[in-house]
């Protein structure tokens, strides 16, 4: 029956739902033991048809560019009523997703963005602008996305109570942590333990700290992940990003669905979901984590109480409950329309490096123009790197956007992409800056023309050194390709050891080389050739290297 004021029943959206498909393409979600998986039992239950699309497997499979066109053919085929997928720069990207609202206009785009604390200021607030609905894995950045107007997003925290679960099991280890080694886990696991602590560590990585060696018992099957939670007195549930910054992980509600008690780093927005002191408990420093884990483990009867109320909380932290809930207020929804792009009412312009040797020429080309962007004939742009910068400039109120950049060969592609935010964290300001390219960027004309000198310096010499936290808006996307990175790149490229080139490159072409290995056609395939005569000819001895690595890598598991 229809509900009050003609708004459809639970009954009716119900029956909708299982008459709609939806389409599933996470990374690795055809993997039984991955969480795109548990979102894929979760939605079976809801919509009468859904389609698994993993993007990682069919790669591999089928290589980059034909698994991209599978996807496509996937769609155009079954036009599903949403797609949720996860974005993905080399190929489920703006791009893609314009394909794909071409090929099914009816189809509803949902990207999960799960890390915004890391990304949504470099990347997510952009890809946003191009798909219907976002599911936010930080919720306490809802309000980020409502102030740039982008009004249809929903906070997703979930867990499968089905498989995480309380379990009539001997609480038999006092304090336990599973998950992989990162530096602040690292120095709080090796604080408790120098204070007495009997800690009790699972995951992948650990072996590689012998310090650890009594107190590692390696990683754990779906399975025993469960019954160790369950067996555990106080779960350490570390929640810091790789940056040091605590945030929401998925790990608080599979504690909470199994009536565990845990302790987690202070992170006041967690009340948001769990209560403190109530649901979960929070430390500060390394001090306040022993003595509250000393208090807990003494106190048992409080400890169970807030275990229980963390059970409770769970409930409606559920993969089905959460699905059923959002997929019904889009339902709800009386036409769907495609939102369009925020319009901005700006001028921009291009100039070349050569226009910056005569200012009064420079003046005279720019006077009617807001935005400056550097765009040379070795330089293909993306359709979208424009507004993009543009945008970020508008939003940030800064006075320089970069954005980041593949290297691109007509035989080769796309085969190299800087990792812009993560090259900028950890490379350091002489190496990082090194990498750059005058086509990244664009800059308001006032900052241009204030600072001209140094952008002549950049353009004589390649030596980019003016942009800090404080000035730039740093977009992760990559919205140019550089046909030929200058000389000083070049250089600056090769001189960083192997540690430097993982953080400040994405190797693309591993992802093709993967896919030959794969399917046993490495020396059928021209792609090696190509890639191999390129790097002599350029000497760049770290493509060599990585293909040598690959090779050996290969052997052993083809000898295995």
């Amino acid at each position: 029956m229809v509900g009050k004021k003609g708004k459809l029943s639970f009954e009716e959206i119900s029956r909708l739902l299982r008459s709609q498909t939806i389409m599933l393409s996470l990374w690795g979600c055809e993997d039984k033991k991955s969480w795109g998986y548990q979102w894929y039992l979760a939605l079976k239950k809801i919509f009468g048809e859904v389609i698994l699309f993993d993007p990682r497997a069919k790669r591999i499979e089928h290589g980059p560019e034909l698994m991209k066109e599978n996807l496509l053919n996937t769609i155009s085929e079954k036009k599903p009523d949403y797609f949720l997928f996860l974005i993905e720069s080399s190929s489920l990207n703006i791009e893609t997703i314009e394909e794909i609202n071409k090929l099914s206009p009816k189809t509803k785009t949902i990207v999960n963005f799960g890390d915004d604390d890391i990304n949504f200021e470099e990347r997510s607030r952009y890809y946003a602008l191009f798909v219907d609905y976002c599911l936010l894995g930080q919720p306490n950045y809802k309000k980020s996305y409502i102030k740039d107007g982008l009004n249809k997003v929903f906070p997703f925290n979930g867990v499968n109570t089905e498989d995480f679960r309380p379990l009539k099991l001997e609480k038999k280890y006092d304090v336990s942590f599973i998950g992989q080694p990162l530096e602040s886990r690292i120095k709080l696991l090796s604080f408790l333990i120098k204070n007495k602590v009997k800690v009790n560590i699972w995951g992948r990585g650990w072996d590689k700290y012998p310090e650890f060696k009594e107190f590692y018992h390696g990683p754990l099957s779906p399975e025993d992940f469960v019954r160790t939670i369950n067996q555990s007195k106080i779960n350490l549930s570390f929640t810091r990003n790789q940056y040091g910054a605590p945030h929401f992980t998925g790990r608080l509600f599979e504690f909470a669905a199994c009536r565990a008690f845990q302790l987690t780093d202070y992170f006041p927005e967690l009340n948001i979901h769990l209560k403190e002191n109530k649901e979960i408990v929070m430390f500060k420093d390394e001090r306040d984590l022993l003595n509250k884990t000393n208090y807990y483990l003494k106190n048992e009867k409080e400890r169970e109480k807030i275990a229980k109320n963390s059970l409770s909380k769970s409930k409606k932290h559920d993969f089905v409950y959460l699905f059923r809930k959002i997929f019904g207020e889009l339902s709800k929804e009386k036409k769907f329309v495609r939102k369009a792009l925020p319009k901005i009412n700006a001028k921009e312009g291009s100039i070349s490096e050569s226009d910056l040797k005569d200012i009064s020429s420079l003046k005279e080309k720019i006077k009617y123009y807001d935005y400056i962007f550097f765009s040379g004939r070795k330089v293909i742009e993306s359709k979208y790197r424009k507004y993009l910068q543009i945008y970020s400039l508008e939003k940030t109120k800064k006075d320089i956007s970069c954005c980041s950049y593949f290297i691109y060969s007509k035989y080769l592609g796309n085969y190299m992409k800087l990792n812009l935010f993560r090259g900028f964290e950890r490379l350091g300001e002489e190496r990082f800056n090194g990498l750059l390219n005058l086509n990244q960027f664009a800059v308001r004309k006032d900052y241009l023309l204030s600072n001209i000198d140094k952008f002549r310096k950049a353009a004589e010499t390649g030596v980019i050194d003016f942009i800090s936290k404080s000035n730039t808006s740093l977009i992760k996307i990559p919205l140019v390709q550089i046909v030929k990175p200058t000389n000083f790149n070049e250089q600056n490229i090769k001189k960083l050891d192997k540690t430097s080139l993982n953080n400040a490159f994405q190797m693309e072409f591993t992802f093709k080389l993967h896919s030959l290995l794969y399917q046993k056609k490495i020396f059928f395939d021209s792609y090696i050739y190509k890639l191999i005569i390129s790097s002599l000819i350029k000497r760049r001895k770290f493509i060599l290297n990585i293909i040598y690595e690959l090779g050996k890598e290969n052997l052993r598991n083809h000898g295995s």
